[in-house]
Order: C-alpha cells, then sequence, then structure tokens
C-alpha cells in the first residue's frame, strides 16, 4: 500500500460521522437548569433585599413568615447597606457552594433577623453572626453547612430545644447574651452564653435556672453550665430562703434533669456559711412522694453546722436536703 493509499483511507475514515464509527453518539448533557429561587443575587444590598422580596413572598406560608420578619427588619433599618451586601455577597456564595435559597438562605436570613429583632430572646451581636457566618461558608462542607443553618434558624428563632420526637421534654432560653463560636470538631456551632434565664421543661414539671453561663451545644442539644442559680422559691418557699449557687452542671435534653458536680447551698437563718456539695434535679413526671425527695442536695463536709432547724434545734454533721 503506497501512501497515497493510505492517505485515501485517512481522508475516507475523517468524513465518516462518530456514530458510524462507534455506534450511536450520545448528546452532551445539557447543562443543569437553575431554578428561578437559585439564580445569582443583586449585589448592591437594597437590590438585594428587594430580589429577597420577589423569591419569597408568594411562596409557602413559612417562606413568607421568613420574608416577612427580614423585610421588616430592612425597613425598620436594623441593618444598614454594609451589612445587606455583605448578606448578598454570602447569598451568592452558599449558592457557589450547592446550598438553596430555600430553606439555607432563608434560614440564614430569619437568623440574622432574629438577632436584631427588638423581641428576641437571643441576643447575639449581628457582626460576630456575619463573621461566624463567614468562616462557616470558608472552612465547612455543603452537608455541614445545610445542619450548621437548620440549627442555628431552628434556636435563635424560638430560644427552644426539644428531644427528638418528645412534645413534653425541651429547654427554653429567655434573655440570652451569646456569642457564636465552632465545636471542638470545627464542625456545627456551639453558643458561650451568659446572664441567661433558662427552664427544662417535662410536661407540667419544670425547674429554673437564673443567671446561666456556659456552653450550649446545638447539635448534641448538650448545656455544659459554669454558673447559675437555683431558688426554692419555686417549691412555693420565699425568694432567696433557699438558694443554690451551681459551678459544674450539666443538662442533656437527650436525657433528662439537671446535675451539678460542684455546689453552694445557703439557707438563709439555718446554714452559718454557704456550704459546698452536690445537686440534682430529675425533672421527671413523679408522684406526690417522690417528688416530695427532690431536688437533691449533699453536703461535701460531714461537719456542717445548722442553726435553728426546728424551733430552738441545732444540727451538726452530714447534711443532705430532700425536697422540702
Amino acid at each position: 500500500m503506497n501512501h497515497r493509499t493510505v492517505l485515501g483511507w485517512v481522508l475516507l475514515l475523517s468524513s465518516l460521522a462518530p456514530a458510524t464509527l462507534f455506534g450511536q453518539a450520545k448528546p452532551a448533557p445539557p447543562p443543569a437548569a437553575v431554578s428561578a429561587l437559585d439564580k445569582p443575587y443583586p449585589t448592591d444590598g437594597r437590590e438585594f433585599a428587594l430580589e429577597i422580596n420577589r423569591r419569597l413572598e408568594k411562596g409557602t406560608p413559612e417562606q413568607k413568615a421568613v420574608n416577612k420578619a427580614f423585610i421588616l427588619a430592612w425597613v425598620d433599618r436594623r441593618f444598614g447597606t454594609a451589612e445587606l451586601e455583605r448578606l448578598a455577597a454570602q447569598a451568592n456564595l452558599m449558592l457557589k457552594r450547592g446550598l438553596k435559597t430555600w430553606p439555607h438562605i432563608a434560614y440564614h436570613l430569619a437568623s440574622v433577623s432574629a438577632t436584631v429583632s427588638p423581641a428576641t430572646q437571643i441576643t447575639v451581636p449581628l457582626p460576630q453572626y456575619l463573621a461566624f457566618t463567614d468562616t462557616a461558608l470558608a472552612r465547612l462542607s455543603a452537608p455541614a453547612l445545610d445542619k450548621t443553618f437548620n440549627l442555628l434558624h431552628g434556636f435563635l428563632s424560638t430560644g427552644v430545644m426539644r428531644r427528638p420526637g418528645s412534645t413534653l421534654y425541651r429547654f427554653r432560653f429567655q434573655r440570652i447574651d451569646a456569642q457564636l463560636a465552632f465545636s471542638p470538631s470545627g464542625e456545627y456551632p456551639v453558643l458561650n452564653i451568659s446572664k441567661a434565664y433558662f427552664s427544662l421543661v417535662n410536661g407540667t414539671d419544670s425547674v429554673a435556672i437564673y443567671d446561666a453561663a456556659g456552653e450550649l451545644d446545638l447539635e448534641l442539644r448538650r448545656f455544659k453550665g459554669t454558673y447559675g442559680k437555683y431558688d426554692y422559691e419555686t417549691l412555693k418557699l420565699p425568694q432567696g430562703e433557699i438558694v443554690v449557687n451551681l459551678y459544674r452542671y450539666q443538662c442533656d435534653v437527650n436525657k433528662t434533669g439537671l446535675k451539678a458536680d460542684s455546689a453552694t447551698l445557703f439557707w438563709r437563718g439555718v446554714s452559718v456559711k454557704p456550704e459546698p456539695g452536690t445537686f440534682e434535679e430529675p425533672v421527671e413526671h413523679l408522684s406526690s412522694v417522690q417528688a416530695a425527695l427532690t431536688p437533691v442536695f449533699r453536703s461535701f463536709d460531714r461537719k456542717v453546722e445548722l442553726k435553728n432547724v426546728q424551733r430552738g434545734v441545732d444540727f451538726t454533721g452530714g447534711f443532705e436536703l430532700r425536697g422540702l
């Protein structure tokens, strides 16, 4: 075969369609369609707010509620142009990371609206929340981002944390000053809180903690307290008559009750000084007899001095207070 014959075969093969050579050719897949909800947002703050309104105002009742809260915060000037432009940039980055306007961007905006609302129970400074979001978008995977925005929206907008599958047991936080941080694993958010009032509710039974400080883990649904106060006024005593200061305690919404490994009890007119010990409150549905035996304080000291435990009766020894 001479070079002319070879050239003829090359020209013949090149003239054939790919389908003739290798079977039916597969057409290139069309680019994935982008829904109207998930097209890029304007970078201008005002235009971003208007576009959010256009995309959510005719949606589901939940979408409408999120939109209404966000637009109200904008109209009331609870954040300015710089914050809106930052939110627009974050929204566009979320889209690039594979997240959606609904629910991810909407939940993010709902959390922002909650932090600036005059009625909020969970006070997180807006600059700190936006900085946390920037860091999250830079370091977390799309599934971790999905969980993060769901966790923040679920708690910041309500202050309530529930046990999965239960309508009875929950934490309810009020009047919290909080700072957002990452968990030790760096994969989900925790709140470092101070000056908080929170209650553990189990049906009709509850226990309240005042001036609470500690770390609230939104993923594990657990609060590790470093300080708080329990007042026996909840058991119908005069306010301040018996007070327990809690220094190292834990509450877990997946379990029931509160347990403090370090606490001090002061009994007005009875204890000579604050007594260190442990404290436990089960917060369970108990019979009247069992309920009379909770909460439980146990002193570390075996030589506690108590005055006028009953009229004219003093006491020295190990001390355990069960209920009243």
